[in-house]
């Protein structure tokens, strides 16, 4: 199906002006820093894979806006061993692939990010984003926040079972069924969990378009 522009576009524009973190972690050890203007380039016309990033992209560091970003790097990598040759973002766009990340927010003094942020920042907005893309797959990068934020992503999107890295599932959005993964960050210790997940669960995309 092909994705709901004008729904994409109202939750990008509410994520621009978004404090909402600032107000729930006011308390906080840690100060989060509201996003840094617009962060997602116009998807494809029919995204076949989303992929969820984990650390909150920071301005003009991020998977989107930085040539030399790791996660790029490291997915990019990844996809082309399975056969989908990715050397700019351009090529991944024409791969129908797409990236979003779990919280919008970074934290301030470090890349890292606060899982609780990931979590409650999934909470308003990742379901919605993943209903307007109405992609055919999600892949969250990463075993730990990501594993977190897709357990959110599936409850709010109607999915009862528990959640398992390296275990792909299919939760079911507006009678299209959707299959979703949780595998490693593809680099340092979550890089061969990436690259064993990835092949599989890439395999019924590679078929169709062989």
């Amino acid at each position: 199906m092909p994705v709901d522009q004008t729904q994409l576009e109202q939750v990008h524009e509410t994520i621009t002006v978004c404090c909402d973190c600032k107000r729930e972690f006011r308390s906080a050890k840690f100060s989060v820093v509201c996003p840094p203007g617009r962060l997602y380039p116009t998807p494809p016309q029919n995204v076949t894979v989303l992929f969820i990033g984990v650390a909150p992209p920071r301005a003009g560091e991020h998977f989107y806006t930085l040539a030399n970003d790791g996660l790029q790097r490291g997915l990019f990598s990844v996809l082309s061993e399975c056969g989908f040759e990715c050397r700019t973002i351009d090529d991944f766009h024409a791969h129908g692939f797409y990236l979003s990340h779990t919280a919008k927010c970074p934290i301030a003094g470090t890349p890292k990010p606060k899982r609780e942020v990931c979590v409650f920042c999934t909470s308003k907005y990742l379901p919605a984003e993943i209903h307007a893309l109405q992609p055919d797959a999600v892949c969250f990068l990463s075993k730990t926040n990501g594993l977190a934020s897709c357990a959110v992503s599936a409850r709010a999107l109607g999915y009862r079972e528990d959640v398992r890295p390296s275990v792909p599932f299919q939760l079911s959005m507006a009678g299209k069924v959707i299959r979703v993964l949780v595998t490693g960050w593809p680099g340092r210790r979550g890089l061969a969990a990436c690259r064993h997940d990835l092949s599989p669960f890439l395999a019924p995309l590679k078929a169709r378009s062989a």
